[in-house]
């Protein structure tokens, strides 16, 4: 099912190449999409924010006016006088104290602002979480094992942290455009002039700055393209383990490793680099800016009042300006892992399908009906067509060559995969389709691969999802699989810990505790894809034994290379090339 080597191609959309302006209308329907309300309340703090700030901004002229020189009649000072506030003095300690009620508020409003975005941005990173895990779990087999386990690990670990890191980046954005927003209406009500002259040189400053923009795109591509190589190399890399320290090949692995580290390196270090020289030249211009806007006042003959609270508005807009670009930059770097999100949704459904609840065990199943039904890969492999019927109760074997066509008849016995021509039929239901999910709550597979977990014997028996178990079901599922002498032994017995992917049992343990799971599901028909192969031979017939006796009407299908597997079988099958020998409709 994985890809070792996924290319810089395979996830996102146009050969990686990232239109930031749909990713982000994208990003914000999405956004709306987990939580409006939420985003309701940030904006609407975001708003009252900036009526403080502006508030607090706009009290300095008069108390500059009664500090620098005496107010002009009239205005501010005239309502404050017919209050009862007549005295300088009294006017100041009335405008400072409005001064910082306004301040206190502002911080209040900011600090609820914030963590607002805050709970926001991990509400959507766990929601983006459970959706990609469900949209996995209920789509299409056919659609799912064309993509990479690779891929799927990081977009789920890293690519969805940093789409909530773009969903921050993005709030901060309009968070820091408002600020400015509002102290530019404040400069304008002091002195269109002045607010003018500054805008020119803003406007000049950003269009610098903003060449760096579209170089922050393809660096976050480039670096969530090295992380997606970090996954697929440490997978293969564990999964080969142990043959590579038997073999001390370990040297391969960290060499490639090395070259994807030194890759993720160089992207982060010219993420770096690239803000650091936009901050450099915001720092060099904030000071030419400075000088030029004091020289232009006094050259328009500004009051003096007027001209110093105007410097210390255009002042309060340098951090948010500065904040603005540089946030700017952060969320193109982390946009591309939103949109290598939604390039996968869009193969594997756009809308996550509802996953049905499983089956009534006690649902009665008839015979299983191959009639000419076939399934072909391209650009080879696959069966068909192929005729057949499994009745149930009966033990079929299932043999043949690597690529004769075993794997994707199990498929489509399980109904993963809907036949392209023929029918497969269970009784009178399909197993495909919107009947298919009723089928396979009665089924019990199990794979070469075992499935385990880092926890303890308990924990991964209470996989199978059966309602209900009791230890005592438990260990009569051990016992028929001749491993409830070993779990005794464990520290803990039922409750030792497995280790991580069972880790502290051998190969056979592993898959004996993966098939008394399959058989706590209570199932009417087990499939075994070389489920025992780590067995021996002997103990691989008394678990079979055990289970025949134990479960007489259990229809057992067992795939396996070794011929002994297949001896408690009443019909073995053999496949050759995608077809059944002997079968007439395979000719």
């Amino acid at each position: 099912m994985s890809r070792s080597a996924p290319s810089a191609e395979d996830d996102l959309p146009s050969s990686h190449k990232v239109d930031a302006l749909r990713t982000t209308r994208e990003l914000i329907a999405r956004v709306r999409e987990v939580s409006a309300n939420s985003i309701i309340r940030i904006l609407a703090l975001m708003m009252l924010g900036a009526v403080f700030d502006s508030a607090g901004l706009l009290l300095l002229l008069p108390i500059l006016s009664i500090l620098v020189e005496a107010p002009a009649p009239g205005g501010l000072s005239g309502w404050l006088d017919a209050a009862g506030f007549s005295e300088l003095p009294q006017q100041l300690a009335v405008l400072l104290a409005a001064f910082v009620i306004a301040g206190l508020l502002r911080a209040q409003v900011a600090h609820a602002r914030d963590t607002s975005v805050a709970a926001f941005q991990a509400d959507f990173a766990m929601t983006e979480r459970a959706d990609l895990i469900g949209r996995i779990a209920a789509t299409r087999w056919a659609d799912i094992a064309l993509i990479g386990h690779a891929r799927v690990a990081n977009a789920v670990v890293t690519d969805i942290d940093r789409a909530s890191s773009a969903v921050y980046l993005l709030l901060r954005i309009a968070i820091a455009a408002l600020t400015l927003i509002t102290l530019l209406a404040v400069a304008v009500s002091l002195s269109a002039q002045l607010t003018l002259l500054a805008g020119i040189m803003f406007v000049l400053g950003a269009a610098f700055v903003g060449r760096n923009w579209r170089g922050a795109l393809s660096l976050g591509s480039g670096a969530r393209r090295a992380m997606l190589a970090m996954h697929a190399t440490t997978a293969g890399f564990m999964d080969g383990l142990k043959t590579a320290m038997s073999e001390n090949s370990q040297g391969v692995f960290l060499r490639q490793a090395g070259q994807i580290l030194e890759q993720a390196r160089a992207n982060a270090v010219n993420q770096q680099v690239a803000q650091s020289r936009s901050r450099r030249l915001f720092t060099s211009a904030t000071t030419l800016f400075a000088a030029a806007l004091v020289g232009g006042g006094v050259m328009l003959g500004i009051p003096t009042t007027t001209l110093i609270a105007v410097i210390i508005v255009i002042a309060r807009m340098a951090a948010p300006t500065l904040l603005l670009q540089q946030t700017i930059q952060s969320y193109l770097f982390a946009l591309p892992s939103f949109a290598a999100i939604r390039s996968l949704h869009a193969e594997i459904g756009r809308q996550p399908p509802a996953l049905q609840n499983a089956a009534d065990a006690s649902l009665a199943i008839g015979p299983i009906r191959f009639d000419k039904a076939v399934y072909r890969h391209h650009p080879g492999g696959g069966v068909g067509p192929i005729s057949l019927v499994i009745h149930p109760g009966q033990i079929v074997g299932i043999q043949g060559a690597s690529g004769s066509g075993k794997t994707t008849f199990l498929d489509l016995l399980t109904g993963l995969i809907e036949p392209q021509a023929g029918t497969v039929t269970v009784g009178a239901i399909a197993p495909y389709g919107a009947e298919g999910a009723a089928w396979r709550s009665t089924l019990a597979y199990q794979s070469q691969s075992t499935f385990q977990i880092n926890d303890t014997v308990r924990a991964n028996l209470l996989l199978s999802g059966a309602a209900g178990l009791a230890d005592a079901d438990m260990w009569r599922a051990l016992e028929l699989v001749c491993m409830d002498d070993i779990v005794r032994r464990l520290p803990g017995g039922l409750d030792g810990t497995m280790g991580e992917v069972g880790a502290t049992l051998s190969g056979g343990e592993r898959q004996r505790i993966a098939l008394a799971r399959g058989l706590l599901r209570r199932p009417q028909v087990l499939i075994l894809d070389e489920a025992l192969a780590a067995v021996d031979i002997p103990a691989e017939h008394r678990i079979l034994g055990n289970i025949r006796k134990a479960m007489p009407g259990l229809t057992m299908v067992i795939v396996a290379h070794r011929p002994e597997s297949l001896a408690l079988c009443d019909t073995i099958l053999t496949f050759r090339q995608g077809l059944i020998v002997g079968d007439p409709s395979s000719g």
